[in-house]
């Protein structure tokens, strides 16, 4: 009977202790091992053409993910501008601070992107690069410009916060990354004249919580533009809201 008894057992320990790994490995806490129950997500329309309605949009674009909770982003401008006397960029981003943060500091310009370049029209040259460089300003600089070397624009950003729409709900506030980039005085104005998608400026958004669910949240431009060196609009270039965070 002992070892009828013994021999029973056996199979039901192995399966407690298969059961505590399943357990354990499926344990919600965010920080355990790597493994959690939710994820933050991003996802945006793919900008794959200008149209006559937005000849040279500028959009948002998903960056790395940095850490379990916060995500690069990034500030893309699709193809050519048919505007030559472009001196900056200037918008906010608007999102839920309930769940998404500003992470302080992480703003930083793209190298070697068309802001940066010497005043004047410039060209890229054809030259031998990976498929994913394509559209993208040559990695020898294999490029001409009117005005040669490169600027370092001004580039400033920072997280406001409105007040409540609700004044019942005083945690529902929108907030919004106001970003403003110029070309310092002297450089001259710029186009964009490359094919393809350039990236801009890259940032970081934290998302607040991954202990529950957040539905898709589309990100939103206000205050938008893209100026010449007298402040005025330059109209050509279209802001378009297209990506989407969420934690699932």
């Amino acid at each position: 009977m002992l070892a009828l008894r013994t021999k029973l057992e056996w199979p039901i320990v192995a399966c407690l202790f298969l059961c505590a790994l399943l357990v354990a490995c499926n344990d919600t806490d965010d920080v355990h091992v790597g493994l959690r129950s939710t994820r933050y997500q991003c996802a945006g329309a793919p900008l794959t053409r200008a149209t006559p309605q937005a000849p040279s949009p500028v959009a948002l674009a998903c960056g790395t993910e940095v850490d379990v909770d916060e995500r690069e982003l990034n500030l893309v401008i699709l193809g050519a501008t048919t505007s030559a006397d472009i001196n900056g960029l200037r918008f906010d981003v608007v999102y839920p601070r309930d769940r998404f943060a500003y992470v302080a500091g992480s703003v930083s310009m793209v190298t070697d992107n068309f802001l940066t370049w010497g005043g004047g029209v410039c060209v890229a040259n054809v030259c031998t690069a990976p498929p994913q460089s394509v559209g993208k300003a040559c990695a020898n600089n294999n490029k001409t410009c009117n005005a040669p070397g490169e600027v370092v624009p001004v580039l400033t950003a920072s997280e406001t916060l409105d007040p409540p729409a609700d004044p019942m709900m005083p945690n529902l506030v929108q907030a919004r990354l106001r970003i403003a980039i110029d070309r310092p005085a002297g450089a001259g104005e710029v186009a964009a004249t490359l094919g393809g998608t350039t990236q801009v400026l890259r940032f970081r958004l934290r998302a607040t919580s991954l202990t529950e669910p957040i539905d898709p949240t589309l990100l939103k431009f206000e205050n938008k533009a893209a100026v010449d060196d007298a402040g005025v609009t330059i109209s050509s270039i279209v802001f378009t809201d297209q990506l989407f965070l969420w934690v699932q």
